[in-house]
């Protein structure tokens, strides 16, 4: 049997950098939506103002008055950090049979995947976004425990599950 030319070319498709890139945006787009869906429905923020949020790490307040070109500037910002995350697990993925081996299986894939969305939720918490125009969380515990979880649940898991394949 000779190999086909889509299946090498779908095979190229899945390089490493390719998973990262394709984890990132998957990502961008889950956590975006989740945000929108939380700020939204249960604090009423509109969505341009969420995403003007993230932009104020680099314009401090100013982003809130910027109106549709900081909110872009934000949405860029976020899909960036998404991205930045997925090639720091590829690359922890990349250099480690322990991690690979722990997600061989897609229940494996989830559990680290878990296991990374907290770890991203709380680096960004607690590290990141104190050292930009934001600085420290002042968030009720409620809102930290929900980012939390949605984190488990739409950043580390499709980042664990795509950089795999």
């Amino acid at each position: 049997m000779t190999a086909s030319p889509i299946g090498f070319a779908a095979r190229a498709s899945r390089t490493p950098i390719r998973r990262a890139l394709l984890a990132g945006a998957t990502v961008g787009v889950l956590d975006g939506l989740a945000a929108v869906l939380f700020y939204t429905g249960a604090l009423h923020v509109p969505p341009a103002r969420i995403f003007q949020g993230i932009g104020r790490a680099l314009l401090g307040m100013a982003a809130f008055t910027g109106g549709t070109s900081t909110a872009l500037l934000g949405l860029a910002m976020h899909f960036g950090v998404a991205i930045g995350w997925a090639v720091v697990y590829a690359v922890l993925y990349s250099r480690s049979p322990a991690l690979s081996q722990m997600t061989r299986t897609t229940g494996g894939a989830l559990a680290v995947g878990a296991v990374y969305g907290a770890f991203v939720d709380l680096a960004m918490t607690f590290v990141v976004v104190p050292l930009t125009r934001i600085g420290p969380s002042h968030s009720p515990a409620s809102i930290f425990v929900a980012m939390l979880v949605i984190h488990m649940v739409v950043v580390g898991p499709p980042i664990a599950l795509i950089v795999k394949e």
